[in-house]
C-alpha cells in the first residue's frame, strides 16, 4: 500500500469517527494528582499513559504503566523492585436484555500484555529532575533479562437503570485472567449524569501468578475498597481513583482528539478550570464555578493540592526514610468579572473564597526491621482564606468545539492559613517544621490555567 493510500484511509477513518461521535482519548496517569484527598507516596502505580478509541459498542485500549515497590510495608514484602507493563486490548459491548428503563450488558475483552523493563525508570527520573525532586534510581527491575508475555481475557457485566438517558444507575461485576501474570475480579456501583460526570465505588481482588515481590505489593495495594469519579469537560477528561484502606490516589488527565471536529456548544452551564503554578506557589488546583443568570457574579468551589517527596532516600542506609508532605485545601467563594473592557479579548476578574486546609507530613521508613514503617509527623485541619486577581483571555465562544468553550487565564493569588503556628509547634521533627512553615504567613502564587465552559444541552 502506498503512503498516499494509507494517509487517505486514515483521514477517512478520522472523518467517519468524528461524524459518528466516536472518541479517541489520550491520557496521562499520575499519583501526583491527589486533589488533597489522599496520601501520595509515589509508589505502586506511579505514572502511565493510556490511549482509548471508542465507537458505538467497540473499544480499543492501549496502556503503558510504571510500577514501583520501595518495600515500605514489611507486612507485605521486604524486597524492593519495579516493573513496566504494556497492554493492548479490544472489547465489544453486547446488549443482553432491555426492559423499560433497565438494561443488561455483557462486555468480553481480549488482548495481550508484556511486563519488563520498558523505560519507566528513565521517564520517571527525567520528570523528577524537571520538577526538582529526588531521583528513584536504586530499584532493580523485575523481568529485566526476560520480559513476561501473556494473553489477556476478561468478561464484565452491568445492570443499568436510566432516567431519560440523563441519570444512569449501574451495578457492575467482572473478572479477567492473564496466564502466568494475574487473575482478578471486581464488583461495584456507579452513578452517571449524562456523559459529563460519573462517580463509582468498587471492591476487587488481584491474585498475582508470577511470584515476584513487586507484583505482590502492587496486587495487595489494589485489593481493597476503592472509589472515584470521571469528569468530561468538552474535550478534556479528568479521572480520579482512591483506595480507601490506604488512602492512596491516582488520577488521569487527558483529551479527546476527535472532539476538535465537533461543535455543539451554545451556552455555558458550568465552568471548570485547571491551574498550575508558574511562580511562588507549588500547588496545582481545580475549580468549578456557576454564573448567576444575567450577572457577572459566580459561585465557585476550588480544590488546591500540593504533595510529593521532600527528602532523598539513601540506598546505603538500611533504615532510610522519606518525609513527604500532603497539603490540600477546599474553598467556597465568589468570582466577579469586571465590566471593563466591555468587549475584547481580555476579561479581568476578582475572586474571594474561604474554607479548610489539611496539613499532613508523613515519614516512611523502608527497613524491614522497623516496627512502624509509617509515622505521622503532623496532621491538622485549619481555616484558610484566599483572594485572587486575574485575567481571562478570549471572549466566550471564540474558541469552541465539542460541547464547550475554552479560555486561558492567569491569576495572582494570596492565601492565609489561621492557626498554623500551633501545628508547627506540635511536631518535634525539624524537617516537618520546615515544611509546615511554607504555609505560614501570606502565601502568594502566580498561576496559569485553562477554563472550560460546558454546555450540558437541553
Amino acid at each position: 500500500m502506498s503512503k498516499k493510500a494509507a494517509a487517505a484511509i486514515i483521514v477517512c477513518f478520522l472523518v467517519l469517527s468524528v461524524v459518528s461521535g466516536a472518541s479517541l482519548e489520550l491520557m496521562t496517569v499520575n499519583d501526583r494528582f491527589s486533589y488533597g484527598l489522599g496520601e501520595n507516596n509515589d509508589d505502586q502505580l506511579t505514572f502511565g499513559f493510556r490511549g482509548r478509541y471508542v465507537s458505538e459498542n467497540i473499544m480499543f485500549d492501549a496502556e503503558y504503566s510504571a510500577y514501583t515497590n520501595r518495600g515500605y510495608d514489611p507486612s507485605v514484602t521486604t524486597t524492593s523492585g519495579r516493573y513496566d507493563l504494556i497492554s493492548l486490548k479490544a472489547s465489544y459491548m453486547l446488549e443482553a436484555l432491555r426492559a423499560g428503563n433497565f438494561k443488561i450488558t455483557l462486555t468480553p475483552t481480549a488482548g495481550a500484555l508484556s511486563v519488563g523493563e520498558y523505560g519507566g525508570e528513565l521517564l520517571q527520573n527525567y520528570y523528577h529532575s524537571i520538577i526538582q525532586i529526588p531521583l528513584l534510581d536504586f530499584l532493580d527491575y523485575e523481568f529485566a533479562d526476560s520480559p513476561l508475555f501473556a494473553p489477556y481475557a476478561g468478561l464484565s457485566a452491568a445492570l443499568e437503570f436510566s432516567v431519560q438517558d440523563v441519570l444512569v444507575l449501574s451495578a457492575q461485576g467482572g473478572a479477567s485472567y492473564a496466564p502466568g501474570w494475574q487473575a482478578d475480579w471486581s464488583f461495584g456501583f456507579s452513578m452517571a449524569f449524562s456523559k459529563y460526570f460519573l462517580a463509582y465505588i468498587s471492591y476487587g481482588h488481584v491474585y498475582p501468578l508470577d511470584g515476584t515481590e513487586t507484583h505482590k505489593a502492587t496486587a495487595d495495594a489494589e485489593s481493597q475498597l476503592a472509589g472515584g469519579w470521571r469528569i468530561k469537560a468538552g474535550g478534556l477528561y479528568l479521572d480520579y481513583r482512591i483506595f480507601f484502606g490506604s488512602m492512596i490516589p491516582t488520577a488521569s488527565v487527558g483529551a479527546d482528539l476527535l472532539a476538535f471536529g465537533r461543535k455543539t456548544w451554545k451556552e455555558t452551564d458550568l465552568y471548570i478550570s485547571v491551574f498550575v503554578p508558574v511562580a511562588f506557589g507549588d500547588g496545582d488546583a481545580i475549580a468549578f464555578r456557576k454564573t448567576f443568570p444575567g450577572s457577572s457574579l459566580s459561585l465557585m468551589f476550588e480544590c488546591e493540592y500540593d504533595n510529593g517527596p521532600l527528602e532523598a532516600e539513601d540506598e546505603s542506609d538500611p533504615s532510610r526514610s522519606r518525609i513527604r508532605k500532603s497539603f490540600g485545601s477546599w474553598k467556597l467563594g465568589v468570582d466577579y468579572e469586571l465590566p471593563f473592557p466591555a468587549k475584547g479579548w481580555v476579561r479581568p476578574f476578582v475572586s474571594a473564597s474561604a474554607g479548610l486546609i489539611k496539613l499532613s507530613v508523613v515519614e516512611r521508613k523502608t527497613a524491614p526491621t522497623v516496627d512502624s514503617y509509617r509515622t505521622v509527623l503532623a496532621d491538622a485541619v485549619r481555616p484558610i482564606i484566599s483572594g485572587c486577581v486575574g485575567i481571562r483571555f478570549f471572549p466566550e465562544g471564540t474558541v469552541a468545539f465539542s460541547e464547550a468553550t475554552y479560555s486561558f487565564l492567569t491569576a495572582f493569588t494570596a492565601e492565609y492559613v489561621y492557626g498554623i503556628d500551633s501545628v508547627i509547634s506540635s511536631t518535634a521533627d525539624d524537617y516537618a517544621k520546615q515544611l509546615l512553615s511554607t504555609a505560614k504567613g501570606v502565601i502568594f502564587a502566580l498561576r496559569i490555567g485553562l477554563e472550560i465552559g460546558v454546555d450540558f444541552g437541553r
